[in-house]
């Protein structure tokens, strides 16, 4: 297990630039393909079943009746923010791609399962297709490629747990120090959108729609501390918490948290 006898390595090939999030110059690390990149986290004999996530999720699929085939794994990089994910990876493209393929090749919409951030993307990946395809065909999109979503595990209000990632670190168990865990947490642009989400920070938000109405052909990430201040709400102090939202031809769209 490379963790265990090179650490050092290890966290050069994870931790990410904070301010442009590229990979370092000696190292470069991608998500894996297939269903070997849900199965286990480290494949081996002792550490397979210490590291096992869908293993016996798929092992039951297929027990069902399901060819395994027809299950499709669509890993990312984890450490990146969604616009990250579509600049460098395409993710978004490749995504639709695969929705429009498993429908060729199987004759129906997909099933969606998504664990944890997972949940955070797929919900990205709605809003993105939304300027991707003509508005009058977007719902016949989804209704012709995705039959049912399902939620696992999905902080779609954010996770307390990152708090305490982002100010003190959290190991997880992995034979490293809490500060070098904080550093590599904050280096990852995916962070924040673990964060608790202000409740000012909400689709037809007022606050929301000043920046709407004044959208030009720029990025869009808004502080929403403003109305935190002026309230009683004691909430996540969100001046530390950006909210990202994909943007495209000065219009802009929010992702629903309710």
């Amino acid at each position: 297990m490379l963790l265990l006898s090179a650490v050092n390595c290890w966290l050069k090939c994870m931790l990410l630039d904070p301010y442009n999030q590229t990979d370092h110059p000696e190292c470069k690390s991608r998500p894996d393909s297939g269903l070997s990149a849900i199965t286990e986290l480290d494949p081996g004999y002792i550490t397979g079943p210490l590291s096992s996530i869908w293993k016996e999720w798929v092992k039951w699929c297929i027990e069902f009746g399901i060819e395994a085939n027809a299950i499709i794994a669509v890993p990312y990089d984890w450490r990146l923010s969604p616009s990250k994910l579509e600049e460098r990876d395409l993710y978004f493209h490749r995504l639709k791609l695969t929705f429009e393929t498993a429908y060729k090749l199987h004759g129906g919409p997909s099933l969606v399962f998504a664990h944890s951030l997972g949940n955070n993307v797929f919900r990205y990946f709605l809003e993105w297709l939304k300027f991707e395809i003509a508005p009058k065909h977007y719902i016949n999109w989804l209704d012709k490629h995705i039959h049912a979503y399902f939620a696992v595990g999905a902080p779609f209000l954010g996770a307390a747990e990152s708090v305490k990632a982002a100010l003190f670190g959290t190991t997880f168990g992995l034979p490293v120090s809490k500060g070098t865990a904080r550093l590599m947490f904050n280096s990852f642009g995916s962070s924040l959108w673990m964060m608790p989400f202000s409740k000012h920070c909400r689709q037809g938000n007022n606050y929301w729609k000043h920046f709407a109405e004044k959208a030009k052909n720029v990025r869009h990430v808004y502080h929403c501390d403003y109305h935190e201040v002026k309230s009683n709400y004691s909430g996540w102090p969100t001046n530390v918490v950006n909210i990202e939202i994909p943007s495209m031809g000065g219009k802009i769209s929010m992702p629903h948290t309710d």
